[in-house]
């Protein structure tokens, strides 16, 4: 049939991709604009989280990481290669969070230091990252159990 399937995206990578020889130079500025876009990206879906306007549903895990990273590998190393640096700059805006156990939580307590002058109660330190491990605890679980159900449930 002579029907073209229409380009379809998931998590920034497409399903085919043209490579294009180009200079160091060239090739620095086309990866930082990727990168921006990219990032802009991502932060648009968790914008979209908090919002409602992105499901939870659609959260990937690591069993979603690895099934869609053997996808992208079957199509080519430049494909797998993409999916890499993506699942890189997201690893990085997550950690860039302001929940207490990563390092956006780490600036958040130190620009507040900051302000205040003088370091916060040790207690205060501690209830926040216990509050924090229960956050990315109970994030890590809902992706897990969500990628076993996508799993038995075919």
């Amino acid at each position: 049939s002579g029907e073209q399937l229409p380009e379809t995206w998931q998590i920034g990578v497409s399903r085919a991709m043209e490579i294009v020889p180009v200079g160091p130079l060239s090739a620095v500025q086309i990866a930082a604009a990727r990168t921006w876009g990219d990032s802009v990206m991502i932060v648009q879906t968790f914008a979209g989280l908090v919002t409602g306007k992105v499901s939870a549903r659609d959260l990937g895990g690591p069993v979603m990481v690895v099934a869609e990273a053997s996808r992208q590998a079957q199509t080519g190393l430049a494909n797998l290669l993409l999916f890499m640096a993506i699942i890189s700059i997201n690893l990085g805006i997550v950690n860039l969070l302001p929940i207490p156990v990563l390092d956006g939580g780490h600036l958040a307590f130190m620009a507040v230091e900051m302000l205040r002058g003088k370091p916060l109660p040790l207690r205060v330190r501690e209830f926040a990252l216990g509050v924090g491990m229960a956050v990315i605890g109970a994030l890590m679980l809902f992706v897990v159990l969500h990628d076993l159900v996508r799993v038995v449930a075919g």
